[in-house]
């Protein structure tokens, strides 16, 4: 997983993709800590969605000290290109808020290997 954080290059050391019955999650933690979690249902199909904050779809982003939720908004999107085989590719972009900050959340993309 890879994004950029309010102009930042940003790159997960490790992928976590967890599938079960109720819900998707895929969390990407960096070396310094920081991570990027989504969260999907178990029934999503290849397409583009709008994260929200009380949703089926969600994102946040935590630098360790602030965890920052999204704003929802037209700027916040997630599309799948595909998932077939356990494999889902994607890219997302993202306006969330902490601590009376928000940061912009772009070019994220994520190829999910589902054990």
């Amino acid at each position: 997983m890879t994004a950029s954080i309010s102009g930042t290059a940003w790159t997960a050391k490790t992928l976590s993709p967890v599938a079960n019955s109720v819900d998707i999650t895929i969390i990407g933690t960096a070396t310094d800590g920081s991570d990027i979690e989504m969260v999907m249902p178990p029934t999503v199909k290849a397409g583009t969605y709008s994260f929200s904050q009380s949703g089926d779809y969600t994102i946040e982003y935590s630098n360790t000290v602030t965890t920052f939720l999204v704003n929802g908004g037209s700027s916040s999107i997630l599309t799948i290109t595909s998932y077939s085989n356990k494999v889902m590719v994607g890219t997302f972009t993202a306006s969330v808020t902490g601590g009376g900050i928000t940061k912009s959340i772009t070019s994220g993309t994520f190829t999910a290997i589902f054990p």
